[in-house]
C-alpha cells in the first residue's frame, strides 16, 4: 500500500508541476527604418502573464483482514480472516489560462527618399520609374504620354495627401526646374523646390487661371513671397516650364522663361529637397532638373 501510494503522489506532483511553469512572451519591437529619421517606432506590446494551477492530492483508504478464529482444544474449524482492499480517489487539478499579449502601436512615416543624392540631378522618368520619389498617400505613376514617359497623379486627393517627394533633403540653395501640366479637373498645383517636412516647404502656388505665387510655409504658417503681377491661364494638356531659384535668402520665380519676380524671404526654409501636389484635379511633371544657382 505504501508503494503505490507514493507512486500516484509522484506521478501527481510532475503533471503540478508542468502546470505551473508559465510560457513566457517577449516584448516586440516595432523598429520602422528609412534613409533618414522621417518614421517613429511602435510602442511594444505587454508580456503575457502566466496561467496558474492548483490541485489537491489524491485520498487512499483501507481496512485490515479480520484475524481467523478456531478452538484448537476441541478441533474446531479455524475460518480465515476477510480483508477488503483500501480504494483510492486520483487527485484533482484546475488552472487558469494566461493572459494573452496585446500588440504595440503602429509607428508613423515620411517618405524617406534616398539618404544622399549629389547635384546636379536630372530625372525624365524615362528609364528611372520614380525610383527616388515617395508618395505620402495617393500614389503617382509613371505613364505614357505619347511616346514620352512622365510622372503623373494616380487619383484626386487634397494637398495633404497628395504629395509626391523626391531629391535629397540636406540641399540647400538650389535652381529647381520642370514642366508641369493640367490632365483633367479644376487643379491647384502645389510645386515645391525645396521640400522639408509637411509643415516645412517653399512652394508655387496656382490653378488653371491664377497669378501664380511662391510661397513658404514654416512652423505652422505661411507667407507670400512673390505674386506675379498679371493673370496667367493653363489650359489642360498643355506643357509649361516652371523655375525657382533658392539663394540663402534670395528667391526667383519663373514660367515658361520669363522672370515673374524677385523677392528677398526673411525666414526660408533653410532645406529640403523637390516635390509636388495637386488639388481636385490630375497633373503630370516631367523633365526635372535641379542644380547649384
Amino acid at each position: 500500500m505504501q508503494t503505490k501510494a507514493f507512486s500516484s503522489f509522484t506521478s501527481l506532483s510532475f503533471a503540478l508541476s508542468c502546470l505551473v511553469i508559465g510560457c513566457a512572451a517577449a516584448e516586440g519591437t516595432d523598429n520602422l527604418t528609412g534613409d533618414d529619421d522621417q518614421g517613429t517606432g511602435g510602442t511594444a506590446g505587454d508580456t503575457a502573464n502566466g496561467g496558474t494551477a492548483s490541485g489537491s492530492g489524491g485520498t487512499t483508504s483501507g481496512s485490515g483482514g479480520q484475524g481467523g478464529s478456531g478452538n484448537a482444544t476441541n478441533g474446531g474449524t479455524n475460518s480465515g480472516g476477510t480483508s477488503s482492499g483500501g480504494t483510492s480517489s486520483g487527485g484533482t487539478s484546475s488552472g487558469t489560462g494566461g493572459t494573452t499579449p496585446t500588440g504595440g502601436t503602429g509607428g508613423t512615416s515620411m517618405p524617406p527618399g534616398r539618404a544622399t543624392i549629389p547635384l546636379p540631378y536630372t530625372d525624365d522618368f524615362e528609364t528611372s520609374e520614380a525610383a527616388d520619389w515617395r508618395f505620402i498617400s495617393v500614389p503617382w505613376a509613371v505613364v505614357d504620354d505619347g511616346g514620352n514617359k512622365v510622372l503623373q497623379l494616380s487619383s484626386t486627393g487634397d494637398s495633404e495627401t497628395t504629395w509626391a517627394v523626391g531629391g535629397d533633403r540636406n540641399w540647400t540653395d538650389v535652381r529647381v526646374e520642370m514642366r508641369v501640366k493640367f490632365v483633367s479637373g479644376s487643379a491647384m498645383i502645389l510645386l515645391s523646390p525645396k521640400w522639408k517636412d509637411l509643415d516645412g516647404y517653399a512652394f508655387v502656388e496656382y490653378e488653371a487661371e491664377d497669378k501664380p505665387k511662391l510661397r513658404r510655409r514654416l512652423a505652422g504658417s505661411t507667407a507670400d513671397i512673390i505674386t506675379a503681377a498679371e493673370t496667367m491661364t493653363f489650359a489642360l494638356g498643355q506643357w509649361h516650364t516652371v523655375a525657382v531659384t533658392l539663394q540663402g535668402n534670395s528667391a526667383t520665380l519663373e514660367f515658361d522663361g520669363v522672370v515673374l519676380g524677385t523677392a528677398t524671404d526673411s525666414t526660408p526654409v533653410p532645406n529640403g529637397g523637390i516635390g509636388i501636389a495637386v488639388e481636385n484635379g490630375i497633373v503630370a511633371i516631367d523633365d526635372v532638373s535641379v542644380t547649384v544657382p
